[in-house]
């Protein structure tokens, strides 16, 4: 920064000035300070700017299985939105959600200096975990909702599953299976619960779920099986089924092309698309 004010004929303050673009500072001077910053290839020091301002403009994310859909989504949205502020994003990525990994990757993000975090907390137990840890910094979740006392962001995921059935059973449709995600995920549970909310407030018999693991293997497992002999069947009605996410149809809609399935891939698609924009709600 010194030479930087000996090139540009200013004191350091005023090039501090500039870098941080305060507002008083005269334009002359500033295009002089710039030139020279360009001239000698001067990068500002992330870590001086630390000691001084006490913010390392790093946030910290804790996630697990970022292969996964809506992880890597998650992920991805952070960077986005951090880069757009000038911030940095730190991420660590867990094995196994216990209690032990949580607080690890917690305290590793304090010791890089983050000026907070933000937790994926996809089941119930990470959410138990998170709950009996210190919270150095300032801490928001996503993914699955909880009833903690942290700032979180989470999708309605049972008015989601609900409108994407009701908007099936709106166009006739009375056979309507779901494709459910890992019964431990909480927005899994929640899908369930609204798929199975627009049945029952339809009239109309719940069928066995179809359980996966999120992967586009466990959605052709699921289609393979599907629809489920004869006898299990509700009334009769041409078959519909939301699968969860947007990675299962590629496995999904491969077996349920084979003659005799009856059921359309564009509406199971299209189902799985709407229920990934189901309206989202911030916890006070």
């Amino acid at each position: 920064m010194a030479d930087v004010a000996q090139v540009a004929g200013v004191s350091h303050q005023t090039v501090s000035r500039v870098l941080s673009d305060h507002p008083n500072v005269r334009g002359a001077t500033k295009e002089r300070v710039l030139r020279a910053i360009a001239e000698l290839g001067y990068r500002p020091n992330s870590a001086a700017r630390t000691l001084v301002t006490r913010r390392s403009r790093t946030i910290g994310v804790v996630a697990a299985n970022t292969t996964l859909f809506g992880p890597a989504s998650i992920l991805a949205g952070l960077e986005r939105a951090a880069r757009r502020e000038d911030y940095l994003v730190a991420s660590v990525g867990l094995e196994e959600l216990t209690e032990y990994a949580l607080g690890k990757a917690l305290e590793r993000l304090g010791s890089w200096g983050v000026d907070g975090a933000v937790v994926m907390t996809p089941h119930r137990h990470t959410v138990a975990a998170l709950a009996g840890l210190p919270q150095p910094f300032p801490i928001v979740t996503v993914e699955g909702g909880h009833d903690l006392d942290l700032p979180g962001v989470a999708v309605d995921q049972v008015a989601g599953a609900r409108a994407v059935t009701e908007h099936l059973l709106s166009l006739g449709h009375t056979r309507i299976w779901h494709v459910a995600g890992p019964g431990e995920w909480i927005e899994a549970e929640g899908r369930l619960q609204g798929w199975r909310a627009a049945l029952e407030a339809a009239g109309l018999p719940v069928p066995p779920h179809l359980a996966g693991d999120w992967s586009p293997a466990s959605g052709y497992a699921a289609a393979a099986k599907w629809p489920p002999p004869p006898a299990a069947a509700p009334p009769p009605g041409r078959p519909r089924c939301s699968p969860p996410t947007t990675t299962w149809p590629s496995g999904w809609c491969t077996p349920c092309t084979r003659p005799g399935c009856g059921s359309r891939r564009t509406s199971r698609w299209r189902a799985s698309t709407t229920s990934r924009r189901a309206p989202t709600s911030r916890r006070r």
